[in-house]
């Protein structure tokens, strides 16, 4: 019997929150993967993201660095990541589970010793992200291949430009001249995974890491 996409989504995020959490013990500024803290920028987020587009560093228009506010800017709670991959994904509702000592590790509550949520989009958060993203990215390419074309997240068809605002609405909500600036990024970022690797959909996925990674997606 083939898994069903929940079984392997739950039964994944134990090994991704490992990842993460064993490499932030290790490194003070784990957040992007590659040893540097995360960028992130006060962008708008949708209804309904850490490295980002160009390499793990999201910005403005102009493609600079944009620090965000840390007194305003929040990111999701570990049920609005839930709900908001299997939205993204394509998914069945409850297909992405968090399992509660992972929550927990993550900012979530245990209402004894921990009362409150934690919003911060710290260091080991993002990690967690990053790694996550790469599962997630990966069951999304494996479900599209068995799609029909008109419920495809990333395997899609038509022009790079058509392709890649329709994915950026999908997980972010910009679109129109908003999108702009973050679709020529994206294009560079497939073009450079598909140059990079002989893999069907290395610019897909690349296209999906930058998305759900970036702050767009994960901070409001």
């Amino acid at each position: 019997m083939k898994p069903s996409i929940s079984n392997m989504l739950r039964f994944g995020l134990g090994a991704v929150l490992a990842l993460a959490v064993g490499t932030a013990c290790g490194s003070s500024d784990a957040g992007n993967g590659t040893g540097e803290p995360a960028d992130m920028g006060p962008n708008e987020r949708p209804d309904g993201g850490g490295g980002g587009i160009d390499g793990g560093t999201s910005g403005g228009p102009d493609g600079g660095p944009e620090p965000f506010a840390t007194k305003s800017a929040r990111r999701m709670s570990v049920e609005q990541i839930e709900r908001s991959l299997d939205v993204v994904g394509g998914f069945p509702p409850g297909s992405v589970q968090i399992p509660e000592s992972l929550a927990l590790t993550l900012g979530e509550p245990d209402h004894r010793s921990i009362t409150e949520r934690s919003f911060e989009p710290s260091p080991l958060f993002m990690k967690f992200m990053v790694d996550l993203g790469g599962f997630v990215c990966t069951e999304i390419l494996r479900a599209d291949v068995d799609r029909p074309l008109e419920e495809r997240v990333l395997l899609l068809e038509g022009e790079q430009d058509e392709r890649l605002r329709s994915i950026w609405f999908r997980f972010t909500g910009i679109t129109g001249s908003a999108a702009d600036p973050y679709i020529e990024r994206l294009a560079r970022v497939e073009e450079d995974a598909s140059a990079a690797s002989s893999e069907p959909g290395a610019g897909a996925m690349a296209v999906c890491l930058a998305a759900i990674t970036s702050p767009e997606f994960l901070l409001y």
